[in-house]
């Protein structure tokens, strides 16, 4: 029988512990386990930095210094630890081309999925159309407050009347800053050609749902753990 080749994909959630799933070896998904020395995991640093495993000629299974991975390699997955943070796994079935981004604030600013997408179109040739943008858990705008400078720069990057940074209620009553990370993500996909039926999310707030890690809660290190890889089956 012909093998088929599929993409899997988990979003995780607080059931699962990085360092608790590096102990015992391998992750849980809804298909069945991953091998830990079948993932890679990043380094994750807050930067717009993409590594293409394609590349690396290495064992090591954390790349250092960067917060996207992609790859067309079959049989492995790329992995993304986040606690407040977006996991996005994007990929294109098409051109069998896979990859899983750590977006936090500062890689939502730099706009770090304009960097994986610009790769997935100018090196790989990759028809925005054929690509599946997929949003995990993270923080709302109602709990992400930051400085008026933080916002000022948020505001500066995106320059968007229709996806304002501020809200404005809050500002207006307590002076208060917030910042929408998901909405500048999936403006940014847009913007690159994403088609919004190709570009889904989960609507969660990690810092009010008690299934997910939330560092702006709890200022605890457990991180839960996103991956994405193509195998056949």
């Amino acid at each position: 029988m012909e093998q088929k080749l599929i993409i899997r994909k988990h979003f995780g959630d607080n059931t699962q512990d990085y360092a608790d799933v590096l102990n015992r070896g391998f992750y849980q998904t809804d298909w069945g386990q991953v091998d830990i020395k079948d993932v890679f995991f990043m380094e994750q640093i807050h930067s717009a930095l993409v590594v293409i495993i394609d590349d690396v000629v290495s064992q090591k299974r954390l790349i250092p210094k960067c917060d996207a991975l992609l790859t067309t390699q079959k049989g492995i997955f790329l992995a993304v630890r986040t606690a407040d943070c977006f996991p996005l796994l994007v990929y294109d079935k098409k051109k069998e081309i896979i990859s899983a981004i750590h977006s936090g604030r500062d890689g939502t600013k730099l706009k770090i999925i304009e960097e994986v997408l610009n790769i997935m179109k100018k090196s790989y040739l990759c028809n925005p159309k054929d690509i599946m943008v997929e949003i995990g858990a993270g923080i709302c705008q109602n709990h992400h407050e930051v400085s008026e400078e933080i916002a000022t720069e948020y505001n500066t990057t995106y320059n968007s009347s229709s996806l304002p940074i501020l809200n404005q209620t809050e500002f207006s009553t307590s002076g208060r800053w917030y910042i929408d990370m998901r909405r500048h993500i999936i403006e940014t996909a847009i913007k690159n050609g994403i088609e919004q039926n190709n570009i889904s999310f989960d609507p969660v707030c990690t810092f009010e749902s008690d299934k997910y890690f939330s560092y702006r809660r709890d200022n605890d290190p457990k991180r839960q753990i996103s991956m994405i890889g193509m195998v056949y089956v």
